[in-house]
């Protein structure tokens, strides 16, 4: 392959991790939003007057999916952060003897990687609460 193909490629690259990036953090909004929203139907359709046991494991899971909701959008912020900090070390020609995006780069990893633990948490308290209620 030559250069200009192995730049292409690169550039290809490049715009499928921000597409994937993109998607992430849609689905991720998506669905803790919607298993909020799911929890509410669940206490007033399903339960209705009933006196719900365990209300502990349903406030985990509202913190945890908050939790998840928050890392997103704090990741897209910081995201940006390291995009614009990765543009500086290209223009000042440091990009190959620094981290790219800096320190910004590991924290939007580290966020994303925790709003997947937090979603994945608040399902599975969600799911708790709503088998013990079930039976």
């Amino acid at each position: 392959m030559g250069d200009h193909n192995l730049d292409e490629y690169r550039n290809f690259l490049s715009n499928a991790e921000q597409a994937a990036s993109a998607s992430y953090d849609k689905a991720v909004m998506t669905l803790a939003g919607g298993a909020f929203g799911l929890s509410f139907v669940f206490l007033k359709d399903f339960l209705g007057a009933a006196k719900p046991h365990g209300m502990w494991l349903l406030i985990m899971a509202w913190v945890l999916l908050a939790l998840s909701i928050v890392c997103i959008l704090v990741s897209i912020l910081t995201g940006r952060w390291s995009l614009r900090k990765a543009i500086s070390q290209l223009d000042q020609k440091r990009i190959h003897s620094e981290k790219p995006g800096a320190w910004f780069s590991l924290v939007t990893e580290t966020l994303n990687v925790l709003a997947a633990v937090f979603f994945v948490g608040g399902v599975a308290f969600l799911a708790w609460f709503a088998i013990t209620n079930v039976g």
